[in-house]
This record gives C-alpha cells, sequence and structure tokens, in this order.
C-alpha cells in the first residue's frame, strides 16, 4: 500500500461530516503509537511510518495479535472491547466508511475543471498538473483502494456500510 501524508490519513480516517469520528480522537491515537511509530518529513508531508517492520507484521497477523492481548489483559475482565481494534475486517470496514464518506463528498463533475470533456486527458496539456492540484491525495487513494479495503471486510461490516450509504 502507498505512503499517505498523515493530513490526507486524517482526512480519510475522520472525513468532514463523519460524526462517528473527529480528528482530535485520531490525534491521539497517532500520539499514542508514537513510541512504535514515528512522523517524517517526506516530499513537503509528514509521513506516518512504522519505526520497525516486525510491529506491522505483527498487527498484521490478526490471529497473534488477538491471542497477545487476550494474555495481557485476561485478569482485566472483558477483552471483547480491544480485541475488537484489532480485527483487520473492522479496521478494514472503518476505512471503507471513511473512504465512501470522502468520495461522496468530494467528487463531482469535472472536479479536474478542465475546459472541454471533448479530448481524452492524455491530448489535454497539463492534465497531471490538474489532477494534482484538484485531487488531494485523499481522494485519490480512495477512488483507487476502496474495493480492495472492502474485499477484506466480513458480512456483518458489509451490510453495516451499505445501509449507511446515502
Amino acid at each position: 500500500r502507498e505512503q499517505i501524508p498523515l493530513s490526507d490519513l486524517r482526512q480519510l480516517l475522520a472525513p468532514n461530516g463523519l460524526q462517528s469520528r473527529s480528528l482530535p480522537n485520531i490525534d491521539s491515537a497517532i500520539a499514542g503509537v508514537r513510541p512504535v511509530m514515528t512522523i517524517v518529513a517526506e516530499n513537503d508531508a509528514e509521513i506516518l511510518r512504522v519505526r520497525h517492520r516486525s510491529f506491522s507484521e505483527f498487527l498484521l497477523e490478526e490471529i497473534r495479535v488477538k491471542a497477545r492481548v487476550v494474555n495481557a489483559l485476561s485478569e482485566a475482565g472483558d477483552c471483547e472491547p480491544v480485541l475488537a481494534a484489532f480485527s483487520l475486517a473492522r479496521q478494514n470496514a472503518l476505512l471503507v466508511e471513511g473512504v465512501l464518506h470522502l468520495m461522496n463528498l468530494m467528487l463531482k463533475f469535472n472536479i479536474c475543471e478542465i475546459s472541454t470533456s471533448h479530448q481524452a486527458h492524455e491530448d489535454i496539456p497539463h492534465f497531471l498538473a490538474h489532477a494534482r492540484v484538484n485531487l488531494p491525495v485523499s481522494l485519490r487513494y480512495a477512488c483507487r483502494s476502496w474495493i480492495s479495503h472492502f474485499q477484506e471486510i466480513d458480512i456483518d461490516n458489509h451490510n453495516n456500510i451499505i445501509s449507511d450509504i446515502p
């Protein structure tokens, strides 16, 4: 998956109008993972990067993560809310909800403000410059990646997302 600038990641995770999420909560979550992640400057943008590859591999091994969480919290009581946070299907569902909401807010006819629709994109001078200016990284990511995240969710999350689409 591609690296997304932190500002665009915030927009994907908490798009304007998605009431169930807020930027302070996203920023708090980012601050909470600072021991294992870092923010680096790259191409005039801040990128959230995992400090060590083994951490990202660990997070992607859902069964192993859940076993560790259960072991760590078994004496504390109910582990289900914490385990839900480590569900890859749930995380993909949250991303799908965010990207669909973002696309619904931002996509519009002639978003790149091209003077004519009678030419192929490759025949339009400076088309890529128009696209870079009018299509933020978050929207480009949303349009390209929503289906790959959608394919990773389970049926319960699938039905919730489908029923929430306006």
